[in-house]
């Protein structure tokens, strides 16, 4: 299957996090090239491409709790939610709340944003909730354990693959816990998109980096259509490669049973 729904946005608004740079940005520009009001976050709050620039800062519980209020006094509602937000951190640190640092940004912001605008996007004709993730077959190969997300500890990938891996298998969860509300929930793997990611890397990796750069692209379709093409309504809880084609991860989030989500909301709790 192929995304190439090429339709008009006109009229419709996405918020779009991380949307100054890689996959944010690809998004962003392709949303507003199809006539979207696009609402960018980002930590500086930079308009950029996007239609309106927001402040957000994803490990800061009271930035997203400033963002949720000014929305919904002053929307009916918003048609869809990408998570494109994420970093790469090549020392362990802790945000001041003792969370590490990786997960706030790459797993549990994520979740609290939803959770913060969840009834803006039910309150739309199509609500749709769509999630950057990671190649499937490194997400299956990534070892999640729920104790993962306090840790402090491990290498800037494993932490990198385990977010990404646990943000699928939340995905799934909450796309069997929301079936039948108008809200579609999926994540979808970028492929190779321009960024910035690990610009503060060791010298290995920044020199790699002009390399990669050259591959990579400076759209991301995928993104698009997956936070605005219905055809992709059917796909809820999956997770969308860039050819369009749908992977299941119902077993990951079996094998996690309630203890991802229970630490999720245990660690939520104490933001």
């Amino acid at each position: 299957m192929t995304t190439g729904d090429t339709s008009s946005l006109g009229g419709k608004t996405f918020l779009v996090t991380g949307a100054t740079s890689g996959v944010g940005l690809a998004t962003v520009r392709g949303l507003v090239a199809r006539g979207a009001e696009v609402l960018g976050a980002s930590r500086s709050g930079a308009k950029g491409d996007a239609t309106r620039g927001i402040s957000l800062d994803l490990t800061v519980p009271s930035s997203i709790r400033r963002v949720q209020a000014e929305l919904t006094s002053s929307r009916a509602h918003i048609d869809g939610l990408v998570h494109a937000a994420g970093g790469f951190y090549w020392e362990p640190s802790a945000t001041e709340f003792g969370v590490d640092r990786a997960w706030a940004v790459n797993y549990l912001g994520h979740v609290m944003l939803t959770r913060a605008l969840w009834s803006l996007l039910e309150a739309a004709p199509r609500g749709r909730v769509a999630t950057v993730a990671g190649n499937p077959r490194l997400v299956r190969r990534a070892k999640l354990d729920s104790s993962a997300i306090e840790r402090t500890s491990g290498g800037a990938f494993e932490v990198a693959g385990q977010a990404l891996a646990a943000r699928v298998a939340w995905t799934s969860r909450l796309a069997r816990r929301t079936a039948g509300t108008r809200v579609t929930v999926l994540c979808f793997h970028p492929g190779s998109v321009r960024s910035n990611l690990g610009a503060d890397g060791p010298w290995w990796w920044r020199a790699l980096g002009p390399l990669w750069q050259t591959f990579a692209s400076p759209t991301c379709n995928i993104a698009v259509s997956a936070a605005s093409d219905p055809s992709l309504g059917e796909m809820n809880g999956a997770l969308v490669d860039p050819s369009g084609r749908a992977h299941r991860f119902d077993d990951l989030d079996a094998a996690l049973g309630d203890a991802l989500e229970t630490e999720t909301d245990r660690l939520l709790s104490k933001l």
